[in-house]
C-alpha cells in the first residue's frame, strides 16, 4: 500500500474507534455548549438542535457525547466536525481559539480590559 492509502485507513479506523465521553465530562461540555452556542432544543437521545454556521439552517446537531469535546453535523448540508471548528466558524475565531473557549467551559480566556477612570486627554 502506498504512504497516502495508509493515511486514509489510519484516518478511517480513528473514526471508527471513538470513544464515549463519561457522564461529568458530558455535563461540562453541555455547560461550555450552552455559553457558546444559542440551543434551540434538546432531543431525546441528548442530541443538541442549533442553527448552522454553514448553511444557515436549523437543522444543525451537536453531540456532547462524541469526540473530545463533542461532535457536529448538519442533516441540511451534510457538513460536521469537531465543535471548535463549528464554533470557530460561527464566531470568526482560529480554531485554536476555539478549543480554549471550550475547554475553558465557554469563558473567555483573555484579561479583562482595564478601565481607566479621570484620564483627560
Amino acid at each position: 500500500m502506498s504512504e497516502e492509502l495508509l493515511d486514509i485507513e489510519a484516518g478511517r479506523q480513528a473514526r471508527k474507534n471513538w470513544t464515549q465521553n463519561t457522564q461529568e465530562m458530558v455535563r461540562e461540555i453541555l455547560f461550555a455548549f450552552s455559553a457558546c452556542f444559542d440551543i434551540k432544543g434538546k432531543q431525546s437521545d441528548g442530541q443538541l438542535n442549533i442553527d448552522c454556521p454553514y448553511c444557515g439552517h436549523n437543522t444543525g446537531l451537536l453531540q456532547p457525547s462524541k469526540g473530545r469535546r463533542g461532535s457536529f453535523s448538519c442533516n441540511y448540508c451534510r457538513k460536521g466536525g469537531p465543535v471548535a471548528r463549528v464554533l470557530s466558524k460561527k464566531d470568526n475565531i482560529t480554531e485554536t481559539a476555539a478549543w480554549e473557549l471550550l475547554n475553558s467551559g465557554g469563558r473567555s480566556t483573555y484579561p479583562e480590559t482595564p478601565i481607566f477612570e479621570d484620564i483627560s486627554i
